[in-house]
């Protein structure tokens, strides 16, 4: 169980998780909408399950692809889980067990819109069931083409914070999509912050992610560009009225953002020392998530 644990990548569901939560309390902010914790907990359950899939299948294709034997700098944060490399879980029983996941996750879908209704549901679940498996397929390979930074911005976003307002309500409003945009942003600095250290296996596998196709010194100023456009989004989407005054609390984490990008800054040629600056960028994104959803619960009408 602690080898499929680890395989699964699981400190990392935070990512998913919270995405369920903020778009959650979106939606029961105005206070028009019962809160359906059934709902919430099918809602959580499979789109965590996709996430878990879509990691499987990354370790899975990456292996294939000889990506994760070529990077010696691996890490709790980067490099993948490491499960094929040791020995410890065959590829295939990865595969399998994405494809299980993948399923388990369109299962909780279809029950909540089989009670719930409307077209958003099986939308956007798709949609994210199938960027999931395409992310590092051979057929798509998103993530090589440099593509694969802004889907995960979109999926764990604004995406995955729709899905999670449109259970609760079946149509989804314009806070919905907005709640999503920040947090989408930090999801999407956790990859790119944990890309610098890869740089060196991934140009030599051919898997031009945004690091790569930047170089180390673009990727750290555009990861900067990227923290200042998170606290910007939040002052818009405060004034516009599509979060709560509350939500200006997630300012409070500006000073682990700079932390890390000064980190990562300094370090930036140095791998083995950047496992600082992940850490502060997922400890950045949790954080403001909690706070962001706590925002909205606490002026729930």
């Amino acid at each position: 169980m602690v080898i499929w644990i680890k395989a699964m990548r699981a400190p990392f569901f935070a990512a998913s998780a919270m995405s369920v939560v903020v778009g959650s309390a979106a939606a029961w902010w105005p206070g028009m909408l019962p809160v359906s914790l059934g709902h919430f907990v099918l809602a959580l359950v499979g789109v965590v399950a996709l996430h878990v899939g879509a990691n499987l299948t990354n370790d899975y294709f990456d292996h294939m692809s000889g990506n994760d034997e070529a990077n010696p700098h691996y890490g709790p944060f980067s490099g993948g889980s490491r499960m094929i490399q040791a020995g410890l879980i065959p590829a295939k029983r990865i595969f399998n067990a994405a494809m299980v996941l993948f399923a388990v996750g369109g299962v909780c879908g279809i029950a909540v819109w089989v009670d719930v209704g409307g077209w958003w549901i099986p939308a956007i679940g798709m949609a994210g069931l199938v960027t999931g498996y395409l992310y590092t397929a051979p057929s798509s390979r998103l993530v090589y083409r440099g593509l694969g930074e802004v889907i995960v911005a979109v999926t764990f976003g604004p995406l995955a914070t729709m899905g999670a307002y449109a259970v609760q309500g079946t149509t989804v409003r314009a806070e919905g999509f907005w709640c999503g945009a920040p947090v989408g942003l930090l999801v999407m600095l956790i990859l790119l912050v944990n890309e610098v250290p890869d740089y060196e296996a991934d140009k030599a596998a051919g898997k031009k992610t945004l690091v790569v196709r930047m170089g180390r010194t673009g990727a750290v100023v555009l990861i900067g560009f990227l923290y200042a456009l998170v606290y910007a989004t939040t002052g818009f989407i405060v004034g516009k009225h599509f979060a709560p005054a509350g939500a200006m609390w997630t300012f409070v984490t500006l000073p682990a953002a700079a932390f890390t990008v000064w980190w990562l800054w300094r370090n930036r040629e140095s791998p083995m020392r950047l496992r600082v600056s992940s850490a502060a960028g997922i400890a950045t994104h949790l954080a403001y998530a909690v706070i962001l959803a706590a925002a909205y619960l606490a002026a729930r009408r």
